[in-house]
This record gives structure tokens, sequence and C-alpha cells, in this order.
């Protein structure tokens, strides 16, 4: 569906899937409280639910739904050296099978333009989440478009 391609938008779907009950239900709500304290359009806030929702009812979801140990929005610090740190936010973790599946929520429209920095953004995110608690396979990491 066509929607808005704004900044405030994707912070205002990341808000959404952060805050919503694990079956969407509460979307709309939540859209329309965020879109408020955003100053959103009446556009953004509908576009944002409808986005939400369509990611909500994804399979992929559905696996993290199934999930016993799920996390969202993880923030993770880790020191590489004496004068380097990478810091990040995980929209949303959950263990399945021995392993971490990492799911990185994009709202861009071009996802293909800067798929290199997001590919190297979901690497660094496997790399954090194997030093802080190491799984016996390796991640598994999901570039979501919403």
């Amino acid at each position: 569906f066509d929607r808005p391609a704004s900044h405030r938008f994707g912070t205002l779907v990341h808000l959404i899937l952060r805050d919503c009950d694990w079956d969407g239900a509460n979307a709309g709500d939540l859209a329309n409280l965020h879109g408020e304290l955003m100053e959103a359009s009446v556009d953004e806030i509908d576009a944002a639910e409808k986005a939400a929702i369509a990611a909500i009812d994804h399979p992929l979801m559905e696996r993290a739904r199934a999930a016993t140990r799920k996390v969202r929005e993880l923030p993770l610090t880790l020191r590489l050296d004496e004068r380097r740190v990478v810091e990040g936010a995980i929209d949303l973790a959950f263990i399945e099978n021995g392993r971490w599946v990492i799911v990185d929520f994009k709202t861009t429209a071009d996802i293909a333009r800067n798929r290199t920095a997001y590919e190297r953004q979901l690497r660094w995110y496997s790399y954090m989440l194997d030093r802080i608690q190491p799984q016996q396979h390796p991640a598994e990491s999901w570039l979501f478009s919403v």
C-alpha cells in the first residue's frame, strides 16, 4: 500500500512494534497514542498501524510468538578493546531451536540501496549476542521490511 516515507513514520512503526501485544490487538491504540505525541499526520498514523499489523501477521512473527524466550528493543553494548565500544538495539530477538533469531525492522522503501550497511548491522548484532550469551549454533538474522 502507498505510505509515508518519513523518519517519523519509521519511528512510529518501531514504537508500535515495540509496545504492542504479541497478537497486535492494541496496535491501533498505540498508533494513535504515539502518533499524537509525535505530532504525526492522520495518514502517517493510519499507515503505521497498517504496516505494524501486517508485520505482526507475518510467519516470522508467528515464530517469535511461539518462542519461550523473546525480547524487543534489546540494548547491547560490547567493549571491543580499551578504545572501542559497539552499541546497538536489536528490534526483536528470540531463541528457537537453541539459537538466537535476530530481526531488524526496516521501514525504508529502498532496502536494496542500504543492504550492505543493514547486513553489517545484523552481523554486529549476532557477534555481540554471541559474546554476551553464546548459543550452540550461530544466530539467524533477518532484515524485515515493514
